[in-house]
């Protein structure tokens, strides 16, 4: 577009504050019956060097002797369901490890650490979270909160019937 005379600038520029939030989630789900129980795996290797913490739980609670000593380890919870009236269900988790050593290998459930839930069909319940490392979830249910991360995975229960 041409014009003769002046010229006079129409319009105007803004500047603003822009945020960007990138979410990524996956999920781990189990199936339970009514009235059974399932495993739900956390994580299937822990770090070497984060082992020392689980051997040092289970032998302080007296779950194993002493002189075992683990080469791997993983985590995972047990869970049982079962439905209540009202569109309720009664969620029971136990943290557990399994483990790998030089004698033998086993499984064992951290019972004094069983947490009983009901919550309301459908809706998430946050169960806790960590730093990325997605064993440390298991540490966290456990007591042992000394960690500090820029980032976060949090672990949601979400109990549905079908």
């Amino acid at each position: 577009m041409i014009r003769r005379g002046n010229v006079q600038p129409s319009g105007r520029v803004t500047a603003g504050e822009r945020q960007t939030t990138v979410q990524r989630s996956t999920g781990i789900f189990t199936l339970v019956q009514d009235g059974a129980e399932s495993i739900l795996s956390v994580a299937t290797r822990v770090p070497y060097s984060e082992t020392a913490y689980y051997y040092n739980y289970a032998a302080g609670n007296g779950y194993l002797q002493r002189n075992i000593l683990f080469t791997d380890v993983g985590t995972s919870l047990r869970v049982s369901a079962s439905v209540l009236p009202d569109n309720q269900i009664r969620v029971r988790l136990t943290p557990r490890i399994s483990y790998f050593s030089a004698e033998r290998s086993g499984a064992i459930d951290f019972t004094e650490a069983t947490t009983e839930l009901i919550v309301p069909h459908g809706q998430p319940v946050s169960l806790g979270g960590s730093t990325t490392q997605v064993h440390e979830i298991t540490r966290q249910i456990l007591g042992y909160r000394d960690r500090v991360s820029s980032s976060e995975t949090n672990l949601v229960l979400t109990a549905t019937i079908q």
